[in-house]
């Protein structure tokens, strides 16, 4: 076995020195492939730090960061989310004291009560409010939604703060993956985690490539908690994937609950206020059937998006650029959420 090579000059290199300079080409070429796949992931496919705007929180899990500008761009489109907060840490402008005889419409979710994905302008609440100023409805109002918030969280958060939000009409927008949330947060209360440790929290703010990685790993474990719970959502054909979505008794019993003690807690504070419920997939005869159970017809009430969302293609219910609603599904939320309220 050689233990060294010949040079140009005709002096022997060691092989040790000779595989030195082989693992310094490979890293040399590992590290500019690297930034060759950084640079088209940048260019085709930017992914947004989601860290940037959440801080942990121990009591509802997470929050946004008070008095934050944070810019969010989509994946294939030249969409980007301007996202500005409040003192209080939501996606709205800051809340001021209601004046006399005015009532409080406070709004509570998840994404889409926040309007991930969309111009705040566009946002349901924005357009319920349009429609009672032009009717001379005299409301003050509250969006209190933050993404990846379940209700157990939605309805805490209020019940802690209804001092401070004091709410007459409460606008709560169910999610089919609340119950879920609410399993995880129940199993596990706690602040959501974040990634903390320095290397891996620089990577995550500097390399988009880093974030696809991790997106990619929490899609996979996603749709692989889909498909075991047998609620796989691809659609087929022109159908809307919403209207399978089937939740385990388990879990809507919980989450149920959760919204009868809310509402109860609502009435103590408030004798005579109104919660008003609506589906993030009014097309589910399952998440149908269970909140219209909720409804007593006085101060409960399942405002029902259905028919008119079926009425627009299952194109046009999504937007082009993210999986939430359209602009036109928010305006139809504004519009039943105001004839509901004008009915009482």
């Amino acid at each position: 076995m050689n233990e060294s090579t010949t040079t140009a000059s005709g002096r022997r290199r060691p092989w040790t020195r000779r595989l030195a300079g082989t693992l310094l080409a490979a890293a040399v070429s590992g590290v500019f492939a690297l930034l060759v796949l950084e640079g088209t992931v940048r260019l085709l496919w930017p992914q947004r730090p989601y860290e940037e705007w959440v801080a942990p929180d121990a009591r509802y899990g997470h929050l946004y960061k008070p008095n934050g500008h944070f810019r969010c761009p989509f994946p294939g489109s030249n969409y980007v989310m301007d996202l500005r907060t409040n003192s209080l840490g939501f996606r709205d402008e800051e809340p001021a004291p209601a004046a006399d005889g005015q009532k409080t419409v406070l709004f509570l979710g998840d994404s889409y009560t926040m309007g991930f994905a969309l111009d705040v302008e566009s946002r349901f609440d924005r357009k319920f409010a349009q429609l009672c100023r032009e009717n001379g409805r005299n409301y003050r109002y509250i969006n209190a939604g933050v993404d990846g918030w379940g209700t157990v969280q939605e309805s805490r958060y209020a019940q802690d703060h209804f001092d401070v939000l004091r709410p007459d009409i409460v606008v709560l927008t169910f999610c089919e993956n609340d119950p879920y949330d609410d399993a995880s947060f129940r199993e596990n209360e706690g602040p959501t985690w974040v990634e903390t440790r320095p290397v891996r929290l620089f990577l995550h703010r500097h390399s988009h490539l880093y974030r696809l990685a991790g997106n990619l790993r929490w899609m996979r474990q996603h749709r692989d908690q889909v498909r075991q719970l047998g609620r796989d959502k691809k659609q087929d054909g022109e159908a809307d994937p919403a209207a399978s979505i089937t939740i385990p008794e388990e879990l809507w019993s919980q989450t149920l609950q959760q919204m009868r003690d809310f509402h109860a807690a609502f009435l103590r504070f408030n004798p005579n206020g109104i919660l008003l419920i609506q589906a993030s997939a009014p097309a589910s005869s399952d998440v149908r059937g269970h909140l219209s159970g909720l409804d007593n017809g006085k101060n409960l009430l399942y405002v029902d998006l259905n028919e008119a969302v079926k009425a627009l293609p299952v194109a046009e219910r999504r937007l082009p650029h993210d999986p939430h609603w359209s602009t036109k599904v928010h305006e139809i939320s504004a519009r039943s959420l105001y004839n509901c309220l004008v009915r009482l």
